[in-house]
């Protein structure tokens, strides 16, 4: 059971560091570029916001 949440701890903190670097991106950013960048992270909270009810119903 630990294992499955260790899996899913993993996949959240990769994911967590990924966006933290495409925020961190997208302010040396301007316009379409920036735009784009922040689409990537608007999906990739998206798909965190998935995980988490995911993770809690793993018995």
């Amino acid at each position: 059971m630990s294992e499955v949440f260790e899996g899913y701890e993993r996949q959240y903190c990769e994911l967590s560091a990924n966006l933290s670097k495409k925020c961190t991106a997208a302010v040396a950013l301007n316009g379409e570029q920036k735009k784009q960048k922040l689409s990537e992270v608007k999906d990739g909270l998206e798909d965190a916001e998935a995980m988490v009810p995911g993770s809690l119903h793993v018995y």
